[in-house]
């Protein structure tokens, strides 16, 4: 099993910061609505962190990176303003991965990655009215984008095209095709 402690510093806020940007890309890529559904995408971002740091301590190292990127709250307005680099982020990310987590730890955390930014996308219209603190609620949404990484079967119909975009570049990157 690994953990963030295998990492360098610098390595380990990459890593920790990956959940927070892309949830946070995904929301800028759609600013149709203004700030309702940015305020919206913002509890629902923080909600999946939450949850995903919760419902899997079957896989500890997925646990750890999100409860890394909980314990950062400090740098979030950071991150958000650095989320436009987060495919270079994410590039620079999978090869310092490759050098100490398993196979299955980095897919699971691709998918996990994928998940929140599918669950980002979809807050605003599908999932609109949730409290970000309902362990419920998230594990209902997280469950529903279970596998999206390789598929788009139970693709949500309220996304945007410009939110659909960003998650086929996300997709595309997270799968090395990018």
């Amino acid at each position: 099993m690994t953990s963030l402690s295998a990492f360098s510093k610098d390595e380990i806020e990459l890593i920790a910061s990956l959940p927070y940007k892309i949830g946070m890309w995904i929301s800028y890529a759609d600013d149709a609505d203004g700030e309702a559904d940015d305020e919206k995408e913002a509890r629902i971002l923080s909600g999946c962190l939450r949850a995903f740091a919760k419902l899997h301590e079957d896989k500890p190292f997925l646990s750890e990176v999100m409860k890394e990127s909980l314990r950062r709250e400090d740098k979030w307005v950071d991150w958000a303003d650095q989320s436009f680099t987060v495919v270079q982020d994410i590039k620079k990310a999978v090869p310092v991965l490759r050098t100490k987590a398993s196979a299955d730890e980095i897919k699971a955390l691709k998918r996990a990655l994928m998940e929140i930014g599918t669950a980002v996308a979809s807050a605003f219209g599908e999932f609109g009215g949730f409290d970000d603190e309902s362990e419920g609620i998230f594990a209902k949404i997280i469950g529903k984008f279970s596998g999206l990484v390789d598929s788009d079967s139970g693709h949500p119909m309220n996304v945007s095209a410009a939110e659909d975009s960003a998650l086929e570049n996300l997709r595309a990157v997270l799968s090395g095709k990018a």
